[in-house]
Parts: structure tokens; sequence; C-alpha cells
């Protein structure tokens, strides 16, 4: 297990004894600041089809694990989650020049290079290893910034 820390989070990355495979998440800091007592808990659902399982990190002030706990056979209603709804499609290309001169930082503009209209919020953030309230949070900025449009798909 391993802890690098970045500029706007935690690259963590371990071992998931039930999918035998490594994994790398991306702790934003903002869940330790918000945090009301250490360790804190953060919980990562992952897998496919039936076989969705959680870990759950016990991560301190300074986003070092603690502990960690893995929980077998999740059930989640993915049909509920808006996020499967929401397609977010680039408006044009941007420039790499736009993150130099820090319209938007580099993590924005990773996620908006995935913004084609294919793949959903809950997509992006599965595959980045993101929350859903962060990405969110990303898209409706790159939205307001009008890098991007959102097609919601009933």
């Amino acid at each position: 297990m391993s802890v690098r820390k970045l500029e706007d989070y935690a690259e963590i990355s371990l071992f998931c004894p039930e999918c035998r495979k490594n994994i790398t998440l991306k702790v934003s800091y903002e869940h330790r600041d918000r945090a009301e007592r250490f360790p804190f808990e953060y919980l990562y659902v992952h897998g496919e089809g039936g076989n969705k399982h959680a870990i759950t990190l016990y991560l301190d002030k300074d986003m070092q694990v603690r502990g960690t706990e893995l929980m077998r056979n999740i059930e989640t209603d993915e049909s509920d989650i808006q996020e499967t709804k929401m397609f977010p499609i680039k408006k044009g290309k941007v420039s790499p020049m736009a993150r130099s001169l820090g319209m938007i930082s580099q993590k924005e503009f990773e996620i908006l290079e995935m913004c084609n209209g294919k793949s959903s919020v809950y997509a992006i953030s599965q595959e980045k290893n993101i929350s859903l309230v962060e990405i969110n949070k990303i898209v409706q900025k790159l939205k307001d910034k009008s890098f991007l449009e959102i097609n919601i798909e009933e």
C-alpha cells in the first residue's frame, strides 16, 4: 500500500483481495477537511455485475491509511443514480494552454477530455476512481465556464 500526496488529492494504491487487483484511488483533501474525527472513513465501491464489493479505508489527518475493511456482495441499483443519465459533452477543442494559463486545473482538463457525450458522469467517476460528489463539482464548474454542456437521458 502506498500514499502519494498531490496538489488536490492523495493517490492511494492498494491491493483488493476480492478482485485480486491493484487499485489506485484519488481521495480529495476535501474529505479530510470535512471529517469531524480521525481516522475518518472513505468507502470505495467497485466490481463488475453481481460481484460489487467495497473497501473502507480509515485515513488519518495526514491521509495515511490506518486500516482497511472489505465488504462483499454490495447491491446497488444504478438506475436510481441520476449521474448514470447525465452525459457531459465538451464544447470544441480545449487547448492545453488553458491549463498553463490557470483557466482550469490539470484534473479538470483530464476530466474534460473524457466528456465525449458517450460516458456518463457516473462512468467517468468509476473510470477515474473519483467520488461522484467531486466529479459533479468539477463537471458543474466546467459547465459554468462554458467548456461543456450536459445532456440528460430520460
